[in-house]
């Protein structure tokens, strides 16, 4: 059963614009520096991916922590991620790393809910095998 389905579209390549039909997104993309592009506040697929995905770990360890119905004061997930050469596969592959900043919850429940947060989340789940992943909690 689909629970919801959502569209983008980019028009051009690295420096190109990527919509939603809604409206809800509408971003000029740019190559950025490291690939030979100019400066610019421009976004990028990386800075997309990334934000992407600790978006989703933040409402997955959201929805987990409301099912054990473990509190806590605030939370925040950041990212980074690396494009890096693979020349076994003859192109690029991203390795990622979070970190979970969890205030009002102790240490093992901690630990257990970000452990529970990866295996539950979709995105996770859908670079698993493909993408390295490392993280730390604070």
């Amino acid at each position: 059963m689909k629970y919801l389905s959502r569209q983008a579209t980019v028009k051009g390549g690295r420096d190109g614009h990527i919509t939603t039909p809604n409206g809800s997104l509408d971003l000029a993309m740019a190559k950025p520096e490291e690939m030979g592009g100019a400066p610019s506040q421009k976004t990028n697929p990386e800075e997309l991916f990334v934000a992407g995905y600790v978006a989703c770990l933040a409402s997955s360890f959201e929805f987990l922590a409301g099912k054990m119905e473990a509190s806590y004061d605030a939370l925040e997930v950041s990212g980074n991620i690396d494009l890096q050469d693979n020349e076994a596969l003859g192109g690029f592959e991203f390795a990622v790393q979070v970190t979970f900043t969890i205030q009002g919850m102790d240490d093992a429940t901690k630990t257990k809910l970000v452990e529970q947060t990866f295996n539950f989340c979709p995105f996770s789940r859908a670079i698993q095998g493909n993408v390295t992943v490392s993280h730390t909690i604070q």
